[in-house]
């Protein structure tokens, strides 16, 4: 749907003007299967602003671009993380539900602290 797509790109360019601005970024993450379980085929990852709630982007990844399901909350958490630092915004604080894989992440890479 062009449409959708126009106006979400368009808000998520909104929020990241907003957020390279602000001297304390911290957002909020989580990622939600399209099934439950261990047998998911996509998953979808998704940062919010603490204070407002508005979301800053979200991402979709399907179980055929990682090497099994569970690994794909990881990567959904790192490609917006990613993006975002790509373009600007300078994160202070990340809270997540602490995903065994975002766990270890965060704790073995010094680019995601």
């Amino acid at each position: 749907m062009p449409v959708v797509t126009r106006m979400f790109k368009k808000e998520r360019q909104r929020m990241v003007e907003l957020l390279k601005n602000r001297d304390l970024v911290v957002l909020v993450g989580d990622g939600g299967c399209d099934s439950p379980g261990h047998c998911a085929k996509f998953l979808t990852y998704t940062f919010m602003v603490s204070e407002s709630g508005e979301a800053v982007d979200t991402f979709v990844v399907a179980v055929t671009e990682v090497a099994y399901s569970n690994a794909m909350e990881k990567e959904g958490f790192i490609r917006i993380i990613d993006s975002l630092q790509n373009e600007g915004v300078k994160i202070d604080i990340v809270s997540t539900d602490r995903h065994s894989q975002i766990r270890k992440l965060l704790r073995f890479n010094p680019e995601y602290n």
